[in-house]
């Protein structure tokens, strides 16, 4: 299991089609852990773009997914930027 993130890292994604979904893994974390903080950017920026963050809980263990949608008419990418959030801070924990 990957160890809590205690440095900024940028997950970049594959290329989505236009009309396709897509989803950049952004890794394992702890479930008892503070999660990360996330930054999206799309390549090329575009409205008809939409994504979500989904935590799939297992055991003792988070795998962060970052799911797309796009719904444009050219390819595009998401980079994801994760950052270290503050460990006293609860909104970032799972449900």
């Amino acid at each position: 299991m990957q160890d809590y993130l205690e440095t900024p890292r940028i997950v970049e994604g594959d290329l989505i089609q236009p009309g396709h979904l897509g989803r950049v893994d952004l890794g394992l974390y702890p479930a008892a852990g503070t999660m990360p903080e996330v930054a999206v950017t799309y390549e090329p920026e575009n409205d008809l773009v939409t994504g979500s963050l989904l935590p799939l809980r297992r055991g003792d263990q988070v795998r962060l997914v970052f799911a797309v949608q796009n719904y444009g008419d050219v390819p595009c990418r998401a980079r994801v930027t994760l950052t270290p959030k503050d460990e006293h801070d609860q909104s970032a924990r799972p449900a």
